[in-house]
């Protein structure tokens, strides 16, 4: 673990002083961090996964993008409110990113500490999703069974636009490739999609514990 840490760049992000050891199994992504919706660090992403192997078509290129574009996008514009109730760096999101050489598997994820994706729905200003969410009575669901909406249901706010379907665009993703999975999550909230050959299983589970914020996590096995 300290090994892991030490190649994403953990204890120099947060400036902790600690005996440094190597991972040689896996090749790490620098943390990225910003609180700006800036596609300079999807190219990044992008691009270190590019000068380990060639994984991505012209299509799945796009996919790639749109789904890690919208994922940052949602942490700066819908993520936090003006009075959260722990210490937070606002509207900030994390970006990682790993390749297992062994295993031959893909490992990328985006993470804000915001107030979660049932609340930030709660919270939204438009009256077209608010009639949306009145309409799926969004607010009696777990938030497990909140984030399985949101992947299978676009929003109204952005029909026939460019945003507003990236949830789709995650799982998009992992279905172009035979093994892969999707997990998310948010608050008291998880859940996993998982690509097998021809087949996606979903799997939900809400805990008693929270989790401050919103995971995303994307992992591929080539």
């Amino acid at each position: 673990v300290i090994g892991m840490l030490n190649s994403i760049g953990y204890w120099e992000h947060f400036n902790i002083n600690i005996a440094k050891s190597r991972d040689d199994k896996r090749k790490y992504l620098k943390i990225l961090h910003d609180v700006r919706a800036d596609n300079m660090h999807v190219v990044e992403l992008r691009d270190f996964f590019a000068n380990q192997l060639n994984f991505l078509t012209e299509e799945t290129e796009d996919i790639f993008d749109n789904a890690i574009s919208e994922a940052i996008a949602n942490s700066v514009e819908h993520a936090y409110i003006k009075k959260q109730k722990f210490k937070i760096i606002k509207k900030a999101w994390w970006l990682f990113g790993s390749y297992n050489i062994e295993t031959k598997e893909l490992f990328f994820g985006c993470y804000d500490q915001g107030i979660g994706l049932k609340s930030a729905l709660q919270h939204h200003d438009n009256r077209i999703i608010q009639k949306w969410i009145y309409k799926l009575n969004i607010m009696t669901k777990s938030d497990s069974n909140v984030i399985e909406t949101l992947i299978k249901i676009d929003l109204p706010k952005y029909k026939n636009q460019d945003r507003g379907h990236g949830f789709k665009q995650f799982i998009k993703f992992i279905n172009n490739y035979s093994h892969g999975s999707l997990n998310i999550y948010s608050k008291y909230g998880e859940c996993k999609f998982i690509k097998e050959e021809d087949s996606t299983i979903t799997k939900k589970c809400d805990y008693d514990d929270t989790l401050d914020g919103t995971l995303i996590v994307w992992k591929i096995k080539l």
